[in-house]
């Protein structure tokens, strides 16, 4: 049975819902006597960041720089263990060499065997020419004409076979040298990525690998990030994407202690919504001569809108509530 309390309750549920349900753009908004700005989160990331990959499998035979080193572009970071990898190399270069040399053999082989089966069949030839010719004047027998056809056939059924053996058995073996030639530059590259060297400036972070570590490919050895400078990225909410613009002065309070509060200009601002934030990234770069800014740090970014615009946000997201993006951008043309 449904009471006056249950439905009283449920009204107030209801109200309750209502009034919060705010689009993603006034929760960006920010009504503070008569003005109106855009406050968004962001999160400080490194300038640099280059996540090292193990190139091959294999034991790390050396380790070069510790974790929390400064490194530069071009350093030794790691040493991979090649001494299986020289052993396949000697080993598909010889197999390499034995190929050619026969190859070499069956070409000069096949070239014997032709000149060789070549004279055979022009005798056999010539001679079931004079048969046929004895034949035709009462001079040869029928055994000695079915006898000198069958020489004759059996030359060149002999050159055909051997023609066929001597191409499969050259074709068999130029395969097997174009396998061995494909492992010796694979074996190659494993030996020219068995140094690993980093490709920026920056700390060696998150290595935890010691020497006789066994890794596999595409595993992670470390990273190297540079906060020398850091990129500040805040997600903006599609709608108020007209009220940003590149160069504009905003106000960023980073929420540590004690508080740190910088002004700064965008950098770049992309329109396109990313999947991590989901929403449009605001970047701001940064210098960070004094290392305050961390990887991972939380911040407040306020963007300060002029007269005009803030009238078209009171009119478009604070006063119409509920509009979807659409309808906005519709009413702004």
């Amino acid at each position: 049975m449904i009471t006056k309390n249950t439905i009283l309750l449920s009204v107030l549920i209801a109200a309750l819902f209502s009034g919060c349900a705010q689009s993603v753009e006034e929760k960006q908004l920010v009504k503070r006597d008569k003005n109106i700005t855009i406050r968004i989160e962001a999160q400080v990331y490194p300038s640099v960041r280059q996540n090292i990959l193990a190139p091959i499998d294999g034991v790390v035979e050396k380790i070069h720089a510790e974790n929390g080193s400064f490194v530069h572009n071009g350093d030794l970071l790691y040493q991979f263990d090649t001494k299986s990898i020289q052993l396949d190399i000697a080993k598909l270069k010889h197999e390499i060499r034995l190929i050619k040399k026969r190859l070499a053999m069956m070409s000069r082989d096949r070239q014997e065997t032709k000149q060789s089966d070549e004279t055979m069949h022009y005798n056999a030839k010539k001679y079931l020419q004079k048969i046929v010719r004895l034949h035709a004047e009462g001079y040869a027998t029928e055994s000695e004409l079915s006898a000198a056809r069958k020489q004759y056939y059996d030359t060149v059924n002999a050159k055909r076979a051997k023609m066929f053996s001597n191409e499969e058995g050259s074709d068999n073996q130029l395969i097997a040298l174009e396998e061995k030639k494909a492992l010796l530059q694979k074996a190659l590259y494993q030996m020219a990525m068995s140094s690993v060297k980093s490709q920026y400036d920056g700390y060696l972070i998150g290595s935890t690998l010691k020497a006789g570590s066994n890794i596999g490919r595409s595993s992670m050895m470390a990273s190297v990030i540079n906060i020398d400078s850091i990129i500040l990225k805040a997600g903006l909410a599609p709608g108020l994407y007209p009220f940003v613009k590149e160069g504009q002065k905003v106000k960023i309070d980073f929420i540590v202690t004690p508080p740190y509060s910088i002004e700064a200009d965008v950098s770049r601002i992309i329109p396109v919504i990313d999947p991590t934030f989901g929403r449009m990234i605001v970047e701001i770069e940064l210098k960070n001569s004094n290392y305050i800014l961390q990887d991972g740090m939380k911040a407040l970014v306020t963007i300060g809108l002029n007269e005009e615009h803030q009238k078209i946000v009171k009119e478009h997201f604070i006063d119409k509530k509920g509009q979807t993006i659409v309808q906005v951008r519709s009413d702004l043309k």
